[in-house]
């Protein structure tokens, strides 16, 4: 009877997990013979989950946190898609149906269905600023996974690298106070839960003045209310 128990228990845990994610699915195929693509990659970006075509073109992502991610979608010919702003609920399979384009000639052009940033032309520098609600939708656990997510940034076992450049250039702030390792002299000194954020600037090339020895680039923390 106990064993019993103990088996429904276990059941009921399992299903009571399996429901508190989504699942990712489609199909494949090329845009203009229509044929099913087998072996190309699917990758959920700033997470592990990932998935290979099938031979009938289909391919599935499961147990993913409720949120909303954007996909990449790679395959050797073809052009390079990311779909931004795809919204993954608890117990729902989200479908995504994907027309390939062939590549015709040597470039690898990258097509990106969403919306998109304003970027000035004019100025050197390139800014991303990120609000408390923009990175309770992430699946990240601290500043650095913040960062290390976002286009031009690399995470290596001595810390973030901005554009290529050396971990030491990278300028870290919290709160306009400086939170570089005192005894490294080179990355976070502080760790910065996400919850705790309220907001997070990164700033890659052309940081100004203010920002001293931030060359490649500075990571401006603000620390939310009440943390």
């Amino acid at each position: 009877m106990k064993h019993l128990i103990g088996s429904i228990l276990a059941l009921v845990i399992s299903i009571s997990c399996f429901a508190q994610t989504g699942t990712l699915r489609g199909t494949l195929v090329d845009e203009e013979s229509g044929e099913n693509l087998v072996g190309a990659y699917v990758r959920i970006v700033g997470t592990y989950g990932a998935a290979i075509s099938e031979i009938d073109g289909s391919f599935k992502i499961e147990n993913i946190k409720p949120g909303t991610y954007s996909v990449n979608i790679s395959f050797m010919g073809y052009q390079q898609k990311v779909y931004n702003d795809i919204d993954i609920v608890s117990g729902m399979a989200k479908v995504l149906n994907v027309k390939m384009t062939s590549r015709t000639n040597t470039f690898e052009t990258v097509k990106i269905v969403g919306k998109k940033k304003i970027v000035d032309l004019d100025d050197a520098k390139s800014t991303i600023t990120l609000n408390k609600k923009d990175i309770a939708d992430m699946n990240v656990r601290d500043v650095q996974e913040v960062v290390a997510i976002q286009a031009g940034v690399s995470k290596s076992p001595d810390g973030i690298q901005i554009r290529g450049a050396r971990v030491y250039e990278t300028s870290f702030n919290i709160d306009n106070i400086s939170a570089q390792d005192p005894l490294a002299g080179t990355g976070f000194g502080v760790q910065v839960a996400s919850g705790s954020i309220g907001e997070l600037e990164l700033i890659t090339g052309g940081a100004g003045a203010e920002h001293d020895g931030g060359t490649a680039g500075v990571i401006s923390t603000t620390i939310k209310e009440g943390s």
